[in-house]
């Protein structure tokens, strides 16, 4: 605990914004459906998945990617080519409109400190975390604790492990941020595309670069990744990201249609943070005071601080989806990515939803791997719960794929599984050939007035009642719950808080309902789906729902979630992924146009959106969901939101035939974790 503590408390300073490791030959369309309630099997004829339509786009049958049936991790540690590194003086690189982007770049050196000068091939990342602060700390733990000098490479700076390994590292500053001029707008649009194109264009006409570029990053630094593969300049070969991006609307900003502003919060305190907080200003004080206190007044007069306080206010351009969401969303643009991408997300990752996204938006157009641990944000940047049953440490990974596919060196990379996946409640990493899994079956489960949730529908159960339950429309919980470690980038994760880790006691006010229990395991894998029927008292309201495997000892252990405004309720099927004919992923639009008036009393179909997730529920153990009326750390009511869902207000869930209140889950065969 001491060693993920301190690690942990490092991440807090340095990042912003996975059974056995053999594959499973699970391409197969002969699935038999479990229902461990039922205790029983039966084989059915199966539709399959269909994508999900992003935004744009409309859904259409999925296209599975086959892989050996007997891919697996092996392992990848070449001696290092080097034995140190050297860091050149800043430079900059000068944009479009007069701009100066700052560079560090970080080359291989002999034992006497002398560089490398190759041409070498080059791992470009873009910060908006400030290279010269994540420089400095990526040397010092190189001199210090070099198993550690990883950690700088977590906010932007160079991998010493990379470096020694024959690569030129090159940190960029982006624009309006560290030691780059401008005004900082969070991937910009407007410049975002030209400026990684003068970047690159730069990068390839150094003497020390062989014109081959590998583009890597966490958070931030991975959404800037796949922002340089999709300009589709031909130097760049391969790509890494590790949780970051995909809709930034649905997955961060608005979740649910609701403001996420502890995230935002956090996010824009430590993007300002980090660009005042500058170590040029002891080395270069007469350019670095003016450039450091510009970013200061634009975070309170531009950007930061403005958005901030027009979001709360409900500013449409914010509050709504549209162009400026759009224009920040990798997802929007996958197509674009024609190089070899492993991606890289966490259980509880803020873009837990996005990158399964991003995974499948690449598949088809390039060779594409992806790693889901456990945990969340904070713990992925310090790969901890990345790693076992034969997965590396993330540094490994990233050699051997930029080994393979920059260097082009035949080293196995394509052969690694496609897709890894820490399993809650099984304890090990598990692979498939394909993201969602081909096995997965829908099934439904509805929820009954004697808090029961079982596969038999409304008015078909013996002694079934179905009355209605009510709960108060309180709007702060959550506020101790796995919602506010996620949405604070994990900082909160490895902290021994109880409700940070269980759920009963956000759920201990909210409308409970379980499966008997188990008698046999049962494994979800994938997007889920509550289609909640439920009136308010009051003109507006949202709806927050939890998925828990709760153990037999009743720790409600937290599965995912999903959270929607009562207005944004109306669906776009056309843009709904379905599973075996059951929309299982529904596709709200969250536009002004698309918002419904809530009538108090009258009952809505609320489907709600629970981002994926992978859990094996074992035998003993109950599956729950947990109804409750908001969940504050992930998102609150905008402008006049805030007045229309009120606190004293009440609401009521459903669940009679007419009214049929339930929940869709991909089950998964539990030979498939063998």
């Amino acid at each position: 605990m001491t060693r993920r503590f301190l690690l942990t408390s490092l991440a807090t300073a340095l990042i912003g914004c996975a059974t056995d490791a053999t594959s499973k030959n699970d391409t197969d369309t002969t699935r038999g459906e479990l229902d461990p309630t039922a205790g029983g099997a039966t084989a059915t004829a199966v539709a399959g998945w269909t994508t999900n339509g992003t935004r744009g786009k409309t859904h259409q049958p999925s296209v599975p990617v086959s892989g050996p049936a007997d891919a697996r991790w092996t392992p990848y540690d070449p001696p290092a080519l080097y034995p140190r590194t050297v860091t050149l003086p800043m430079q900059y690189i000068t944009m479009a409109d007069g701009a100066k982007l700052a560079v560090i770049v970080t080359l291989p050196a002999d034992a006497a400190g002398k560089p490398i000068q190759g041409p070498l091939p080059v791992v470009l990342q873009e910060t908006d975390y400030n290279a010269a602060l994540s420089t400095v700390a990526s040397n010092a733990l190189d001199g210090v604790v070099p198993s550690l000098s990883w950690l700088g490479s977590v906010i932007g700076a160079h991998d010493p492990y990379i470096v020694k390994h024959g690569y030129a590292s090159v940190s960029v500053d982006g624009r309006g941020t560290g030691n780059s001029e401008g005004i900082w707008k969070a991937f910009d649009p407007e410049h975002q595309r030209d400026d990684d194109t003068r970047v690159l264009d730069w990068v390839v006409a150094q003497p020390w670069s062989n014109g081959r570029i590998g583009v890597a990053g966490i958070s931030d630094v991975g959404i800037h990744a796949f922002l340089f593969a999709q300009t589709g300049h031909p130097a760049v070969k391969a790509l890494i990201s590790e949780g970051a991006g995909g809709d930034t609307y649905r997955d961060v900003a608005i979740t649910g249609g609701q403001g996420n502003l502890l995230f935002f919060s956090t996010w824009f305190s430590l993007t300002t943070l980090v660009s005042t907080l500058n170590p040029q200003l002891l080395v270069d004080p007469v350019r670095a005071l003016p450039v450091t206190l510009e970013h200061l007044n634009n975070a309170l007069t531009s950007f930061q601080v403005p958005k901030f306080v027009s979001a709360v206010l409900g500013d449409p351009a914010l509050a709504y989806d549209g162009a400026f969401f759009a224009g920040r969303s990798p997802v929007e643009a996958t197509d674009a990515i024609k190089v070899p991408t492993f991606i890289v997300t966490t259980a509880h990752d803020i873009w837990q939803r996005g990158m399964p996204l991003m995974y499948e938006g690449v598949k088809n157009h390039a060779p594409t791997k992806m790693l889901v641990g456990s945990g969340t944000h904070a713990e992925m940047a310090l790969n901890l719960g990345m790693t076992g049953d034969g997965v590396p440490i993330f540094d490994r990974i990233q050699l051997r794929w930029f080994d393979q596919y920059v260097k082009g060196l035949n080293v196995g990379a394509d052969t690694l599984p496609n897709v890894t996946q820490s399993v809650l409640g099984h304890g090990r990493m598990v692979t498939s050939s394909d993201w969602p899994h081909p096995q997965a079956q829908a099934k439904r489960y509805y929820l009954h007035g004697d808090k029961q949730l079982t596969t038999a529908a409304p008015g078909n159960a013996p002694y079934e009642r179905n009355d209605p339950r009510k709960l108060v429309q309180y709007p702060l919980n959550g506020i101790c719950s796995i919602s506010t470690s996620q949405w604070t980038l994990g900082a909160l994760s490895l902290f021994p808080i109880p409700c940070f880790h269980r759920d009963n006691l956000t759920e201990l006010f909210n409308l409970v309902y379980e499966t008997p229990v188990l008698t046999q395991d049962m494994y979800i894998n994938g997007p889920m789906q509550a289609d909640i029927w439920a009136s308010t008292s009051e003109r507006g309201g949202s709806i927050s729902v939890r998925i828990d495997d709760v153990d037999i000892f009743g720790n409600a252990i937290p599965i995912s979630n999903g959270l929607l405004n009562d207005q944004f309720r109306q669906v776009d099927e056309a843009r709904s992924r379905t599973l075996d004919g059951e929309m299982i992923q529904p596709w709200h639009a969250f536009t002004e146009a698309s918002a419904q008036t809530v009538v108090p009393g009258e009952a809505m179909k609320l489907s709600v959106e629970i981002f994926p997730a992978a859990a094996r529920i074992k035998a003993g153990h109950r599956l729950r969901i947990a109804i409750g009326p908001s969940n504050a750390p992930q998102g609150v009511p905008l402008g006049d939101q805030i007045v229309l869902q009120s606190p004293i207000g009440t609401m009521t869930v459903y669940n009679d035939p007419s009214h049929p209140s339930s929940l869709v889950v991909p089950l998964v065969p539990v030979s498939a974790l063998d």
